[in-house]
C-alpha cells in the first residue's frame, strides 16, 4: 500500500481562517453600528399640518421626483400653479392644480393645500406619466 502525502490540508485550514477573520470583522462592524450614538434631531418630528389646512381643502405631498424641473425657492403660504404635460413635445401643458398654497417644504417634497378636484387631477396626471411643473405665483 502506497501512502500519498496530504498537501491540501494546510490550504483548507488557511481558507477557514480567512472566513473566520472576515466573519469576526463583520460582527465587530455590526456591533459598532448598533452601539454608535445617533442624533435624535436628525429625523425631526413631522409638523402637524391639519390645523393649517383650510376648510374644503386637502393637503397633498408632491414629491420632487414627479417634477420636470426643480421647484422654485418656496416658503409657507406661497401660491403655486401645477402644470402637467405629456413627455412628448407635441402635447400642450394643462393646469392640474390652480392657486395651491404651500404649507410646508421638505428636502424632497412640497406639501400643498389644494382642492379635492385638484388632487384627482394630479393623481390622473401621475398615472398617465405626465411630468409636472411648479409655477410660483406673484404675491
Amino acid at each position: 500500500m502506497i501512502r500519498l502525502p496530504s498537501v491540501t490540508t494546510g490550504l483548507v485550514r488557511t481558507g477557514a481562517r480567512h472566513r473566520f477573520v472576515i466573519a469576526g470583522i463583520g460582527v465587530v462592524l455590526a456591533l459598532a453600528i448598533l452601539i454608535a450614538p445617533r442624533d435624535p434631531t436628525a429625523a425631526g418630528a413631522a409638523p402637524d399640518l391639519a390645523p393649517l389646512v383650510a376648510r374644503g381643502g386637502v393637503a397633498f405631498v408632491l414629491p420632487h421626483a414627479w417634477l420636470a424641473a426643480p421647484p422654485p425657492p418656496l416658503v409657507g403660504n406661497d401660491r403655486v400653479d401645477v402644470l402637467a404635460s405629456a413627455v412628448d413635445r407635441n402635447a400642450a401643458a394643462v393646469l392640474a392644480a390652480s392657486d395651491a398654497r404651500v404649507l410646508f417644504t421638505q428636502a424632497d417634497a412640497v406639501v400643498l393645500e389644494v382642492a379635492p378636484d385638484d388632487v384627482a387631477a394630479l393623481a390622473v396626471a401621475r398615472a398617465h406619466a405626465y411630468v409636472l411643473l411648479l409655477v410660483l405665483r406673484p404675491r
